[in-house]
């Protein structure tokens, strides 16, 4: 039975994972949103190695998908879009280097299919496996959830939900990760679903390979039982503002391209996941 010690323990200041192997706390900001800053087991070459997590109880939120296509077609920070969108907190949608038809869209398509309610972004499926969808159409449907196509009906499920995106997954059905390993180190930000139905916001500022970054992250949230990879670098963004807490965290290093750690400010994006209280 899924207990909600945010509601019975609001006045604490720290609240204790459930699962008893889990090696993280976490701060109770208000009734179904819990938030944790801890270091990773492995120290970065940069910064401070620490992974920021906001843990989502969807009965209690909803998701909201924000497109540029279905907004002026302008990037903006991850920041001015919440603010704009009235969101509680909002993270990267995914990479958005997608190719387009259309004319003026180019450079603001998600790589892969997304499609908010009637409005369809990226009409091809592509080779990824995994795709985030909320916003069911019926509500005995989970709220949110990563499916994979490796191992469910993938196609058949998100046809029952009116907002989809595609990306790439980190993770196999079993909790194997599967990201192969290479040299490559970035800033990232991912998405992740528990095993009792959380939607957790991800985001590592210090660079890691994914690989490593999930193998480590597993070991302090083992719950996590679906991972997406929305994006990396400079632009990887996390966006947070409750009464309790304000936190604007933003990418910087990326392998090859900018090997650093000075970035101070969002980059422009134009797709978002955000959420809004019920």
């Amino acid at each position: 039975m899924k207990i909600d010690l945010c509601y019975k323990l609001l006045s604490s200041f720290l609240i204790i994972s459930l699962n008893s192997n889990a090696q993280i706390q976490w701060e109770c900001l208000e009734l179904g949103l819990w938030f944790a800053s801890t270091p990773l087991p492995t120290k970065s070459s940069h910064g401070d190695s620490k992974v920021s997590i906001l843990k989502i109880d969807p009965s209690k939120f909803n998701f909201r998908l924000v497109l540029a296509t279905e907004n002026d077609l302008k990037k903006k920070p991850l920041d001015g879009w919440c603010k704009e969108k009235n969101l509680l907190a909002g993270i990267n949608a995914g990479m958005f280097h997608g190719q387009t038809q259309h004319p003026g869209w180019k450079g603001i398509v998600n790589g892969g299919y997304t499609r908010n309610f009637t409005h369809i972004q990226h009409p091809e499926f592509t080779e990824d496996q995994d795709f985030i969808v909320f916003n069911p159409k019926n509500s005995k449907l989970p709220p949110i959830q990563i499916l994979d196509k490796t191992c469910q009906d993938a196609r058949g499920i998100m046809d029952q939900y009116h907002s989809v995106v595609q990306g790439i997954r980190i993770i196999d059905c079993h909790q194997k990760v599967i990201w192969e390993r290479n040299e490559r180190k970035f800033s990232m930000c991912i998405l992740c679903t528990d095993t009792e139905g959380n939607c957790l916001f991800v985001h590592c500022r210090s660079p890691y390979q994914v690989h490593d970054f999930m193998s480590q992250l597993l070991k302090l949230v083992p719950t996590i039982n679906r991972a997406i990879y929305l994006e990396g670098g400079l632009l990887s963004s996390f966006y947070l503002h409750t009464k309790a807490k304000k936190i604007s965290l933003m990418g910087s290093y990326q392998t090859r391209y900018r090997e650093n750690d000075t970035n101070k400010k969002f980059g422009n994006i134009p797709n978002v996941i955000g959420i809004q209280r019920k």
